[in-house]
């Protein structure tokens, strides 16, 4: 096997990605419809319902270009269907390039370089969808029993339910965070500027009392972030 490419654009891969996004639309279908059926439960208004799903809208523009933009330039190693299914759906760059270089690692040659055959992406593409099948059954086995020790923990103490989930997620982001600030000083301007521009907006729209000004906010300061880089590299 000498040209990965027509197995990296073969039809059977075409219709696996299609598979894929196929199912994450109808999880996306599903959990409007559960959302819709909560709100109308909990009386809660449809104007909040509409509200939230679009700042979690607005919030995905930063990240999705950022993904689009490192996409575009895999996709001569990888393959356009592969490039949709691993960093289109998981979106988990660092990752699947660390798998990537390790298992062409492993082979003796160089990602995209020569050598780099039908056997050596079959292995790449095998090694970063097993990586990834892991967190999937991890959260498959794992969440009904998450489901219920949350449960009982509500019915002791309420308080902690409200307060755990909080700080675990101000400790995952400040972890990221920190991870990437120490990397390199372009890494940290884009940080603190990121930081700046979502704490203006989020100062104004407090006191201009602009609701769609808080909901751009996230989305606003990631392409901030983006530019800094983009200009700076």
């Amino acid at each position: 096997m000498t040209d990965f490419t027509q197995y990296a654009n073969s039809p059977a891969l075409w219709f696996l990605a299609a598979a894929v996004f196929a199912v994450i639309i109808v999880q996306a279908v599903l959990f409007y419809r559960f959302a819709r059926e909560v709100s109308a439960s909990e009386a809660i208004p449809r104007s909040e319902l509409v509200v939230a799903m679009r700042a979690g809208a607005i919030s995905a523009i930063g990240p999705s270009l950022a993904v689009a933009i490192v996409a575009i330039g895999l996709i001569p190693v990888f393959g356009t269907p592969a490039v949709l299914m691993r960093i289109g759906m998981v979106g988990s760059v660092p990752y699947e390039l660390a798998a990537a270089n390790a298992a062409s690692g492993a082979l003796g040659v160089e990602l995209g370089g020569e050598g780099y055959d039908g056997v050596a992406f079959a292995t790449v593409f095998f090694t970063m969808a097993v990586g990834a099948a892991v967190w999937m059954l991890s959260v498959l086995i794992g969440t009904k029993s998450m489901g219920t020790l949350s449960a009982k923990v509500q019915a002791w103490n309420p308080w902690v339910m409200q307060t755990v989930p909080g700080a675990a997620l101000i400790a995952a982001f400040s972890y990221l965070v920190l991870n990437s600030a120490k990397a390199n000083l372009l890494n940290i301007a884009v940080i603190v500027v990121s930081g700046l521009v979502m704490a203006l907006l989020l100062v104004v729209a407090e006191r201009k009392q602009l609701a769609r000004l808080r909901e751009w906010a996230l989305g606003i300061a990631m392409l901030a972030g983006l530019f800094v880089a983009a200009v700076a590299a």
